[in-house]
């Protein structure tokens, strides 16, 4: 039997690169995916809708994660500075999108790194 498409989750850029989404459970329920505009998503989970396009990558943003237990995502994109990006989910409501390209941290940067 095939399975069906229960929801779509529209907004975002994807036509040249395989990006996968993922689910984020802490401080609600959302779905968190990077796109080719250089940008991650955070969709509502269950009305699809878009509650923040967050900015602070130069280049095709292809991985997203969540950390199971806190409020906390990582994306990764394709730039050349070897970093990737982490937030709080708890300051989106406060600080809105301007917060992730301002004050994001770099989690790991190494000269090993592709």
């Amino acid at each position: 039997s095939k399975g069906k498409c229960l929801k779509t989750y529209t907004g975002h850029k994807n036509s040249k690169y395989c990006i996968f989404a993922n689910f984020s459970v802490t401080g609600g329920k959302w779905i968190v995916c990077g796109s080719e505009d250089n940008m991650v998503y955070i969709w509502n989970l269950q009305t699809k809708e878009i509650v923040q396009k967050l900015e602070g990558h130069t280049d095709v943003v292809l991985c997203t994660g969540c950390h199971p237990t806190k409020n906390i995502i990582a994306s990764g994109s394709l730039e050349n500075d070897k970093t990737i990006k982490d937030l709080d989910i708890r300051l989106l409501k406060l600080l809105g999108p301007t917060y992730y390209s301002t004050t994001s941290t770099i989690l790991l940067q190494s000269n090993r790194l592709p």
